[in-house]
């Protein structure tokens, strides 16, 4: 009896045994068949790869309203972006090949910004431009415009006060170029961060002034009286 028992825990014990190898093996073919699958995978096309950058770097993002700024940080990150991607794929077909895509993306968009007026994002892009083409000369006029946009200040007008007999004028200058604000006090025909004080609008209204790089001649008005 006790034999018998003995005999029939050691079956039990086999059979145990050869369970959990099974179940080992199973699970060995699971995960390999798992990595096959992954191995098998086709690499991303170049249209695929070009299309990631054009993502990442915002090259398809829809143009903004005119006046919009371009933050520093969104510049910076954007173009290193597209130096590393580029370090990074260029001498292989491949890579060349999505390199072209984004290139051609890139002069696209410097078109677009062009006709929206936005010059912070037109220097931006210019800049992308070199990147791909170094020593272009092929947007320099368009950067040069955007380089005397870019020094024009956006004026508001914050007073009109009659002081000591004289009219004056408090306005406000941001400055694209160093992304500052300056707080100023004016009287006719003083000029201040590259413009003119020219006249006063009808009743305290606004003012005229001259931008003196390109003898533009433009209005600011209180809020609300334009």
């Amino acid at each position: 009896m006790i034999k018998h028992i003995a005999l029939r825990l050691s079956l039990l014990a086999a059979v145990a045994m050869l369970a959990a190898l099974s179940g080992c093996e199973d699970e060995a073919k699971r995960k390999k068949t798992g990595r096959d699958a992954q191995e098998e995978l086709p690499p991303p096309t170049p249209e695929e790869v070009a299309q990631k950058i054009i993502s990442d770097a915002l090259l398809d993002a829809p143009i903004p309203r005119k006046g919009t700024s371009l933050p520093p940080t969104v510049r910076r990150t954007m173009l290193n972006l597209l130096r590393r991607e580029k370090t990074r794929l260029q001498g292989t077909e491949d890579g060349d090949k999505s390199l072209a895509i984004v290139a051609s993306k890139v002069i696209e968009r410097v078109r677009q910004y062009e006709r929206a007026e936005l010059w912070e994002h037109v220097l931006t892009l210019t800049d992308a431009h070199l990147v791909f083409d170094p020593g272009s000369k092929r947007f320099n006029y368009i950067r040069d415009k955007a380089l005397v946009e870019l020094r024009k200040p956006r004026v508001a007008l914050r007073g009109l006060p009659e002081l000591d007999g004289r009219k004056t004028v408090f306005l406000s200058f941001y400055l694209p170029m160093t992304n500052k604000t300056h707080s100023e006090r004016m009287t006719l025909g003083e000029e201040m961060h590259g413009t003119r004080l020219l006249s006063v609008i009808g009743k305290d209204r606004g003012v005229r002034m001259e931008y003196l790089e390109t003898g533009e001649v433009f209005e600011v008005y209180f809020p609300a009286t334009k």
